[in-house]
């Protein structure tokens, strides 16, 4: 396991969390409930990046081209 994996893994954490707060009904009101899924998409767009980071590093090690 690699650093990339262990902040995927936090980033997983937290979704998870978010994402039970949504369905457990908890969400307050409707300010709470934008809020909770702008976390949940800015979650989702850096474990993206971070995946993306992450097999393009993989791929440089191994004599390939890294293009940032």
């Amino acid at each position: 396991m690699d650093a990339y994996d262990l902040v995927i893994e936090e980033i997983n954490t937290k979704h998870n969390n978010l994402q039970e707060k949504l369905s457990s009904g908890s969400i307050q009101n409707y300010s709470e409930y934008r809020y909770v899924c702008g976390v949940i998409n800015g979650l989702n767009g850096i474990k993206e990046y971070l995946e993306d980071l992450q097999k393009r590093f993989n791929e440089s090690r191994w004599g390939e081209k890294l293009i940032v």
